[in-house]
Protein backbone atom coordinates (compact mmCIF):
# COMPACT_ATOMS: atom_id res chain seq x y z
CA UNK A 1 0.00 0.00 0.00
CA UNK A 2 2.83 2.42 0.81
CA UNK A 3 4.36 1.85 -2.61
CA UNK A 4 1.05 2.66 -4.30
CA UNK A 5 0.71 5.85 -2.29
CA UNK A 6 4.25 6.95 -3.17
CA UNK A 7 3.70 6.18 -6.86
CA UNK A 8 0.44 8.10 -6.83
CA UNK A 9 2.05 11.16 -5.21
CA UNK A 10 5.01 11.09 -7.60
CA UNK A 11 2.76 10.89 -10.65
CA UNK A 12 0.52 13.65 -9.34
CA UNK A 13 3.53 15.95 -8.92
CA UNK A 14 5.40 15.04 -12.10
CA UNK A 15 2.33 15.43 -14.30
CA UNK A 16 1.40 18.77 -12.76
CA UNK A 17 2.10 22.11 -14.37
CA UNK A 18 3.95 23.45 -11.32
CA UNK A 19 6.51 20.62 -11.55
CA UNK A 20 7.34 21.62 -15.12
CA UNK A 21 7.52 25.27 -14.12
CA UNK A 22 9.77 24.57 -11.12
CA UNK A 23 12.04 22.40 -13.28
CA UNK A 24 12.37 25.23 -15.80
CA UNK A 25 13.04 27.75 -13.01
CA UNK A 26 15.70 25.49 -11.46
CA UNK A 27 17.48 25.03 -14.79
CA UNK A 28 17.34 28.79 -15.42
CA UNK A 29 18.76 29.58 -11.98
CA UNK A 30 21.67 27.17 -12.50
CA UNK A 31 22.35 28.67 -15.92
CA UNK A 32 22.37 32.18 -14.44
CA UNK A 33 24.69 31.03 -11.65
CA UNK A 34 27.36 30.35 -14.28
CA UNK A 35 27.53 34.11 -14.77
CA UNK A 36 26.86 35.38 -11.24
CA UNK A 37 28.34 32.62 -9.10
CA UNK A 38 26.88 29.76 -7.06
CA UNK A 39 25.78 32.23 -4.41
CA UNK A 40 22.99 33.25 -6.81
CA UNK A 41 21.66 29.68 -6.81
CA UNK A 42 21.99 29.46 -3.05
CA UNK A 43 20.05 32.69 -2.50
CA UNK A 44 17.26 31.63 -4.84
CA UNK A 45 17.10 28.22 -3.18
CA UNK A 46 16.83 29.94 0.18
CA UNK A 47 14.42 32.71 -0.72
CA UNK A 48 11.92 31.44 -3.28
CA UNK A 49 10.44 28.67 -1.13
CA UNK A 50 10.08 26.39 -4.15
CA UNK A 51 9.90 23.27 -1.98
CA UNK A 52 6.79 24.62 -0.28
CA UNK A 53 5.04 24.96 -3.62
CA UNK A 54 5.08 21.17 -3.95
CA UNK A 55 3.44 20.40 -0.59
CA UNK A 56 1.23 23.27 0.56
CA UNK A 57 -1.90 21.45 -0.71
CA UNK A 58 -0.78 17.84 -0.27
CA UNK A 59 -3.49 17.06 2.32
CA UNK A 60 -5.96 19.94 2.37
CA UNK A 61 -5.90 20.20 -1.41
CA UNK A 62 -6.93 16.58 -1.77
CA UNK A 63 -9.67 17.11 0.77
CA UNK A 64 -11.04 20.00 -1.31
CA UNK A 65 -10.86 17.83 -4.44
CA UNK A 66 -12.53 14.86 -2.70
CA UNK A 67 -9.71 12.38 -3.32
CA UNK A 68 -8.70 12.25 0.35
CA UNK A 69 -12.09 10.70 1.22
CA UNK A 70 -11.46 8.05 -1.43
CA UNK A 71 -8.10 7.20 0.14
CA UNK A 72 -9.71 6.98 3.57
CA UNK A 73 -12.21 4.41 2.25
CA UNK A 74 -9.32 1.92 1.79
CA UNK A 75 -8.52 2.00 5.53
CA UNK A 76 -5.02 3.29 4.97
CA UNK A 77 -3.12 3.83 8.25
CA UNK A 78 -2.47 7.52 8.69
CA UNK A 79 1.21 7.06 9.35
CA UNK A 80 1.56 5.32 5.96
CA UNK A 81 -0.50 8.03 4.35
CA UNK A 82 1.80 10.69 5.77
CA UNK A 83 4.96 8.78 4.84
CA UNK A 84 3.66 8.23 1.32
CA UNK A 85 2.96 11.91 0.88
CA UNK A 86 6.37 12.88 2.28
CA UNK A 87 8.36 10.49 0.06
CA UNK A 88 6.11 11.12 -2.93
CA UNK A 89 6.63 14.88 -2.63
CA UNK A 90 10.30 14.70 -1.69
CA UNK A 91 11.41 12.68 -4.72
CA UNK A 92 10.06 15.17 -7.30
CA UNK A 93 11.35 18.09 -5.21
CA UNK A 94 14.86 16.67 -5.05
CA UNK A 95 14.61 15.83 -8.75
CA UNK A 96 13.77 19.44 -9.63
CA UNK A 97 16.79 20.81 -7.81
CA UNK A 98 19.03 17.77 -8.14
CA UNK A 99 19.03 17.66 -11.94
CA UNK A 100 19.80 21.35 -12.32
CA UNK A 101 22.43 21.20 -9.57
CA UNK A 102 24.01 18.11 -11.14
CA UNK A 103 24.25 19.91 -14.46
CA UNK A 104 25.96 22.86 -12.75
CA UNK A 105 28.47 20.60 -10.95
CA UNK A 106 29.14 18.66 -14.16
CA UNK A 107 29.88 21.95 -15.91
CA UNK A 108 32.43 22.81 -13.21
CA UNK A 109 34.09 19.39 -13.44
CA UNK A 110 34.29 19.77 -17.22
CA UNK A 111 36.51 22.84 -16.87
CA UNK A 112 40.14 21.72 -17.39
CA UNK A 113 41.62 24.37 -15.09
CA UNK A 114 39.72 23.17 -12.02
CA UNK A 115 41.06 20.20 -10.08
CA UNK A 116 39.34 19.06 -6.89
CA UNK A 117 41.25 17.53 -3.98
CA UNK A 118 39.86 14.80 -1.76
CA UNK A 119 38.99 17.32 0.96
CA UNK A 120 37.19 19.55 -1.51
CA UNK A 121 35.17 16.63 -2.86
CA UNK A 122 34.17 15.72 0.69
CA UNK A 123 33.04 19.28 1.32
CA UNK A 124 31.09 19.23 -1.94
CA UNK A 125 29.38 16.04 -0.81
CA UNK A 126 28.40 17.62 2.51
CA UNK A 127 27.11 20.64 0.59
CA UNK A 128 24.76 18.39 -1.40
CA UNK A 129 23.64 16.71 1.83
CA UNK A 130 22.91 20.10 3.44
CA UNK A 131 20.87 21.24 0.44
CA UNK A 132 18.94 17.96 0.44
CA UNK A 133 18.18 18.23 4.16
CA UNK A 134 17.05 21.83 3.69
CA UNK A 135 14.59 20.78 0.99
CA UNK A 136 13.46 17.86 3.17
CA UNK A 137 12.84 20.19 6.11
CA UNK A 138 10.73 22.55 4.01
CA UNK A 139 8.85 19.62 2.51
CA UNK A 140 7.94 18.53 6.04
CA UNK A 141 6.95 22.10 6.88
CA UNK A 142 4.67 22.18 3.83
CA UNK A 143 2.98 18.91 4.79
CA UNK A 144 2.59 20.11 8.37
CA UNK A 145 0.87 23.32 7.24
CA UNK A 146 -1.32 21.30 4.88
CA UNK A 147 -2.39 19.07 7.78
CA UNK A 148 -3.24 22.08 9.94
CA UNK A 149 -5.34 23.92 7.35
CA UNK A 150 -8.66 22.97 5.81
CA UNK A 151 -8.08 24.96 2.62
CA UNK A 152 -5.05 25.20 0.33
CA UNK A 153 -5.12 29.00 0.43
CA UNK A 154 -4.88 28.97 4.23
CA UNK A 155 -1.98 26.53 4.09
CA UNK A 156 -0.14 28.75 1.61
CA UNK A 157 -0.60 31.80 3.85
CA UNK A 158 0.74 29.85 6.84
CA UNK A 159 3.82 28.83 4.87
CA UNK A 160 4.33 32.38 3.67
CA UNK A 161 4.21 33.62 7.26
CA UNK A 162 6.64 30.94 8.42
CA UNK A 163 9.03 31.80 5.59
CA UNK A 164 8.94 35.51 6.47
CA UNK A 165 9.49 34.70 10.15
CA UNK A 166 12.36 32.25 9.64
CA UNK A 167 14.17 33.93 6.76
CA UNK A 168 13.68 37.65 7.36
CA UNK A 169 12.57 38.22 10.96
CA UNK A 170 14.51 35.67 13.05
CA UNK A 171 18.04 36.50 11.76
CA UNK A 172 17.38 40.20 12.33
CA UNK A 173 16.00 39.59 15.80
CA UNK A 174 19.09 37.53 16.65
CA UNK A 175 21.28 40.57 16.00
CA UNK A 176 19.01 42.80 18.10
CA UNK A 177 19.02 40.28 20.96
CA UNK A 178 22.80 39.89 20.78
CA UNK A 179 23.23 43.67 20.90
CA UNK A 180 21.05 43.82 24.00
CA UNK A 181 22.50 40.81 25.84
CA UNK A 182 26.16 41.10 24.83
CA UNK A 183 26.77 44.64 23.65
CA UNK A 184 30.07 45.31 21.91
CA UNK A 185 31.72 48.60 20.93
CA UNK A 186 31.35 49.64 17.33
CA UNK A 187 34.26 49.68 14.94
CA UNK A 188 34.16 53.47 15.05
CA UNK A 189 34.51 53.46 18.86
CA UNK A 190 37.34 50.94 18.63
CA UNK A 191 39.22 52.99 16.04
CA UNK A 192 38.59 56.19 18.03
CA UNK A 193 40.15 54.59 21.14
CA UNK A 194 43.18 53.46 19.14
CA UNK A 195 43.49 56.95 17.64
CA UNK A 196 43.40 58.45 21.14
CA UNK A 197 46.22 56.17 22.30
CA UNK A 198 48.24 56.97 19.19
CA UNK A 199 47.77 60.70 19.73
CA UNK A 200 48.90 60.41 23.35
CA UNK A 201 51.96 58.48 22.22
CA UNK A 202 52.67 61.09 19.55
CA UNK A 203 52.39 63.91 22.09
CA UNK A 204 54.91 62.18 24.35
CA UNK A 205 57.32 61.85 21.46
CA UNK A 206 56.87 65.48 20.50
CA UNK A 207 57.49 66.58 24.08
CA UNK A 208 60.68 64.52 24.34
CA UNK A 209 61.90 65.76 20.98
CA UNK A 210 61.14 69.39 21.85
CA UNK A 211 62.93 69.04 25.19
CA UNK A 212 66.04 67.58 23.53
CA UNK A 213 66.06 70.32 20.89
CA UNK A 214 65.94 73.04 23.55
CA UNK A 215 68.83 71.49 25.42
CA UNK A 216 70.95 71.35 22.25
CA UNK A 217 70.04 74.74 20.76
CA UNK A 218 72.15 77.03 22.94
CA UNK A 219 74.16 79.67 21.06
CA UNK A 220 77.22 78.10 19.52
CA UNK A 221 75.89 74.54 20.10
CA UNK A 222 73.04 74.45 17.54
CA UNK A 223 72.53 70.78 16.71
CA UNK A 224 71.28 71.35 13.18
CA UNK A 225 74.44 73.10 12.01
CA UNK A 226 76.71 70.04 12.05
CA UNK A 227 76.34 66.50 10.72
CA UNK A 228 77.24 65.16 14.15
CA UNK A 229 74.43 67.20 15.75
CA UNK A 230 71.87 66.01 13.19
CA UNK A 231 73.08 62.43 13.68
CA UNK A 232 72.63 62.77 17.43
CA UNK A 233 69.12 64.19 16.93
CA UNK A 234 67.97 61.34 14.70
CA UNK A 235 69.48 58.71 16.99
CA UNK A 236 67.69 60.28 19.96
CA UNK A 237 64.48 60.51 17.93
CA UNK A 238 64.70 56.80 17.11
CA UNK A 239 65.35 55.77 20.72
CA UNK A 240 62.54 57.95 22.10
CA UNK A 241 60.15 56.58 19.47
CA UNK A 242 61.03 53.00 20.36
CA UNK A 243 60.61 53.69 24.09
CA UNK A 244 57.21 55.33 23.71
CA UNK A 245 56.07 52.59 21.31
CA UNK A 246 57.02 49.88 23.79
CA UNK A 247 55.15 51.65 26.59
CA UNK A 248 52.04 52.04 24.41
CA UNK A 249 51.98 48.44 23.18
CA UNK A 250 50.33 46.91 26.30
CA UNK A 251 47.56 49.52 26.28
CA UNK A 252 46.93 49.05 22.58
CA UNK A 253 46.95 45.28 22.96
CA UNK A 254 44.37 45.42 25.77
CA UNK A 255 42.06 47.61 23.67
CA UNK A 256 42.37 45.29 20.68
CA UNK A 257 41.85 42.14 22.74
CA UNK A 258 38.83 43.61 24.53
CA UNK A 259 37.25 44.63 21.25
CA UNK A 260 37.88 41.23 19.63
CA UNK A 261 36.53 39.28 22.61
CA UNK A 262 33.37 41.37 23.01
CA UNK A 263 32.72 41.46 19.29
CA UNK A 264 33.22 37.70 18.99
CA UNK A 265 30.91 37.04 21.97
CA UNK A 266 28.21 39.20 20.39
CA UNK A 267 28.61 37.51 17.02
CA UNK A 268 28.62 33.99 18.48
CA UNK A 269 25.37 34.69 20.33
CA UNK A 270 23.77 36.12 17.19
CA UNK A 271 24.80 33.03 15.20
CA UNK A 272 23.51 30.71 17.92
CA UNK A 273 20.08 32.39 17.92
CA UNK A 274 19.94 32.66 14.12
CA UNK A 275 20.55 28.92 13.79
CA UNK A 276 16.89 28.41 14.67
CA UNK A 277 16.19 29.62 11.14
CA UNK A 278 16.51 26.80 8.57
CA UNK A 279 17.59 29.33 5.94
CA UNK A 280 20.40 30.66 8.13
CA UNK A 281 21.46 27.13 9.11
CA UNK A 282 21.79 26.24 5.43
CA UNK A 283 23.69 29.40 4.56
CA UNK A 284 26.05 29.09 7.52
CA UNK A 285 26.74 25.44 6.69
CA UNK A 286 27.50 26.26 3.06
CA UNK A 287 29.75 29.15 4.02
CA UNK A 288 31.68 26.92 6.43
CA UNK A 289 31.99 24.11 3.91
CA UNK A 290 33.24 26.59 1.31
CA UNK A 291 35.97 27.72 3.72
CA UNK A 292 34.70 31.30 3.62
CA UNK A 293 32.96 33.54 6.11
CA UNK A 294 34.12 35.46 9.16
CA UNK A 295 36.59 32.82 10.36
CA UNK A 296 38.44 33.04 7.09
CA UNK A 297 38.46 36.82 7.37
CA UNK A 298 39.88 36.55 10.90
CA UNK A 299 42.64 34.23 9.71
CA UNK A 300 43.50 36.63 6.91
CA UNK A 301 43.46 39.64 9.24
CA UNK A 302 45.78 37.88 11.70
CA UNK A 303 48.29 37.08 8.94
CA UNK A 304 48.01 40.64 7.64
CA UNK A 305 48.53 42.07 11.15
CA UNK A 306 51.72 40.06 11.59
CA UNK A 307 52.94 41.18 8.17
CA UNK A 308 52.11 44.78 8.98
CA UNK A 309 54.21 44.64 12.17
CA UNK A 310 57.18 43.21 10.25
CA UNK A 311 56.74 45.75 7.48
CA UNK A 312 56.56 48.68 9.90
CA UNK A 313 59.69 47.50 11.71
CA UNK A 314 61.52 47.21 8.37
CA UNK A 315 60.30 50.65 7.28
CA UNK A 316 61.44 52.29 10.52
CA UNK A 317 64.90 50.79 10.15
CA UNK A 318 65.15 51.71 6.46
CA UNK A 319 63.93 55.27 7.13
CA UNK A 320 66.46 55.68 9.94
CA UNK A 321 69.33 54.57 7.69
CA UNK A 322 68.12 56.83 4.90
CA UNK A 323 67.96 59.90 7.18
CA UNK A 324 71.42 59.22 8.63
CA UNK A 325 72.84 58.93 5.13
CA UNK A 326 71.23 62.23 4.20
CA UNK A 327 72.55 64.15 7.22
CA UNK A 328 75.95 62.42 7.52
CA UNK A 329 76.94 60.86 4.17
CA UNK A 330 80.62 60.87 5.09
CA UNK A 331 79.95 58.30 7.82
CA UNK A 332 76.94 56.36 6.53
CA UNK A 333 77.42 56.53 2.77
CA UNK A 334 75.40 57.96 -0.08
CA UNK A 335 71.61 58.22 0.37
CA UNK A 336 69.81 55.29 -1.23
CA UNK A 337 66.88 52.99 -0.63
CA UNK A 338 67.38 49.24 -0.68
CA UNK A 339 64.11 47.30 -0.80
CA UNK A 340 65.60 43.89 -1.51
CA UNK A 341 64.95 42.74 2.05
CA UNK A 342 61.51 44.32 2.39
CA UNK A 343 59.01 41.77 3.80
CA UNK A 344 56.63 40.36 1.22
CA UNK A 345 53.05 39.58 2.08
CA UNK A 346 52.21 35.90 1.66
CA UNK A 347 48.91 34.30 2.61
CA UNK A 348 48.19 30.62 2.20
CA UNK A 349 44.60 29.64 2.80
CA UNK A 350 43.98 26.72 5.13
CA UNK A 351 40.75 24.85 5.69
CA UNK A 352 40.73 23.79 9.34
CA UNK A 353 38.65 20.82 10.35
CA UNK A 354 36.72 23.03 12.77
CA UNK A 355 34.83 24.53 9.83
CA UNK A 356 33.45 21.13 8.89
CA UNK A 357 32.47 20.40 12.51
CA UNK A 358 30.63 23.72 12.74
CA UNK A 359 28.90 22.98 9.43
CA UNK A 360 27.78 19.63 10.80
CA UNK A 361 26.09 21.46 13.69
CA UNK A 362 24.04 23.41 11.15
CA UNK A 363 23.30 20.19 9.27
CA UNK A 364 22.08 18.78 12.57
CA UNK A 365 19.76 21.78 12.97
CA UNK A 366 18.26 21.05 9.54
CA UNK A 367 17.69 17.43 10.59
CA UNK A 368 16.06 18.65 13.81
CA UNK A 369 13.78 21.03 11.89
CA UNK A 370 12.69 18.24 9.55
CA UNK A 371 12.08 15.79 12.41
CA UNK A 372 10.08 18.28 14.47
CA UNK A 373 7.78 19.27 11.61
CA UNK A 374 7.32 15.67 10.50
CA UNK A 375 6.32 14.83 14.07
CA UNK A 376 3.97 17.81 14.06
CA UNK A 377 2.46 16.66 10.77
CA UNK A 378 1.98 13.16 12.23
CA UNK A 379 0.15 14.53 15.27
CA UNK A 380 -1.93 16.84 13.08
CA UNK A 381 -2.96 14.13 10.62
CA UNK A 382 -4.06 11.87 13.47
CA UNK A 383 -6.66 14.51 14.35
CA UNK A 384 -7.45 15.43 10.75
CA UNK A 385 -10.93 14.70 9.40
CA UNK A 386 -10.26 12.83 6.17
CA UNK A 387 -13.90 12.88 5.07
Amino acid sequence: MLGHLIRKEILDHILSLRFLMLSAVGALIIWLSLFSGYGYYQERLREYRLAQAMTYDSVCGEKEAGTLRLLASFSVPRDRLLMGKLIGALIPTLTVFGLSLTLGIAGVFAMPDIQFTGSELARLGWTLVACGLYLTAFTCIGIFASCLARQAATSFVLLLGFWALSVAVLPSLSLIAADALRPAPSVHEYQAELSRLNMENLEKRRHLRSQWQKEHSRPGEEWWKTPQGQEAFWLYYTRSRDVTEESAKPLRARVEESFRNRYKARLDLAVLLARFSPAFALKNALVRLAGAGLDRQRRFEEVYRQHKERNEAWYRGASERSRLRQVYPAKYGKPQWDVSDMPRFAYRETWPGGDVQTALMDVGMLILWGALFFLGAYVAILRYDLR
